[in-house]
């Protein structure tokens, strides 16, 4: 594949993903309304006190740290919610060239930014989003480690993988 072709290819997937994304976006969900906002604009306000009550363990701390990042500010946490998830596309199609070939990378980002299961939860305060980013910033980490055998990779992929599994309840 030619290089401003693959970059097309690339762009029209991410452009692809957000439109898809737009149109099947859903209301806030019911986490996102009633624990994660709510628990980040307190962790906010209360500050590390927060931590130290029994509410702050019902969910992992990523689950409302990660939108106190962003100031518990719903338009924020869902704009950046739609980079990382497209962001998701650029890694993925890195991971399947690695992995395969150019085709198999662009096959790769294409079933993610087509995908009408995820595009749903993405302009949404909901963990999914930041969490699958993390998840295939490791297995990106993983793929170039394997390509390169440089040691660095497995700092990244290993932070990734601990950040991704604070986001989600088990």
């Amino acid at each position: 594949m030619r290089s401003h072709s693959l970059r097309f290819c690339l762009a029209l997937a991410v452009v692809v993903h957000v439109v898809l994304c737009w149109h099947l976006r859903t209301d806030l969900a019911f986490d996102p309304k009633t624990i994660y906002l709510p628990f980040a604009q307190r962790l906010l306000d209360e500050g590390w006190t927060f931590l130290a009550s029994e509410r702050s363990v019902w969910y992992p701390i990523g689950a409302y740290g990660y939108p106190a990042l962003l100031g518990a500010n719903l338009p924020v946490v869902e704009a950046v919610n739609l980079v990382l998830s497209s962001a998701v596309v650029l890694l993925l199609f890195r991971v399947g060239t690695l992995a395969h070939s150019v085709r198999g990378g662009v096959v790769a980002a294409w079933l993610y930014a087509a995908s009408p299961t995820v595009a749903p939860l993405v302009i949404n305060a909901l963990t999914e989003p930041p969490y699958l980013f993390l998840c295939a910033v490791w297995l990106w980490a993983f793929s170039e480690l394997l390509a390169s055998g440089e040691r660095r990779w497995i700092w990244i992929g290993g932070l990734a993988l601990a950040c991704a599994v604070n986001l989600r309840a088990t």
